[in-house]
């Protein structure tokens, strides 16, 4: 039976690593993101690491840890604001992967449709990774071996 009482919850080994690989995840997108731009990446780790650390603490804070969770998302979406492109698309994209963030985050934080509304999230939470990974396979820096990759891969598998 699942513990009722949040800040046991929050103790548990299992919590704890789970929010520590939503940081970890974070790391690898901030790298994917900003085109392997080796400072931008240090500093998310550093940030990651520290936040993955905090999960580990003896005293649980978990407000703390949720808007560090919400600020490392924050952080390694950044450079869709600030990276040059021609037509908006990056733009266009921090708006869609924040517009997933809100639906999820409200149904994490509303519960709305009551035991149901962690998988709503999760659910919703789906959609980030392919737009993300597609925004990837198209940039300059990276596009031309790995779209090559990936029609090799199919052109394989066929």
């Amino acid at each position: 039976a699942a513990n009722p009482n949040p800040t046991e919850r929050f103790k548990h080994w299992s919590r704890r690593l789970d929010h520590s690989a939503i940081h970890a995840c974070s790391i690898l997108w901030s790298y994917s993101i900003s085109c392997g731009s080796v400072p931008f990446v240090v500093f998310n780790l550093a940030y990651n690491a520290d936040c993955i650390r905090r999960h580990f603490e003896e005293e649980i804070k978990p407000r703390r840890n949720q808007l560090r969770i919400i600020g490392s998302m924050l952080l390694y979406t950044s450079p869709l604001l600030f990276m040059q492109d021609d037509d908006g698309s990056r733009l266009q994209l921090f708006r869609k992967v924040w517009g997933l963030f809100v639906v999820a985050v409200w149904f994490f934080a509303a519960y709305p449709v009551g035991g149901w509304s962690h998988a709503a999230f999760h659910i919703v939470m789906i959609g980030v990774p392919p737009l993300l990974l597609d925004m990837a396979a198209k940039m300059e820096a990276d596009g031309d071996w790995s779209m090559a990759a990936a029609q090799c891969a199919l052109l394989k598998a066929e």
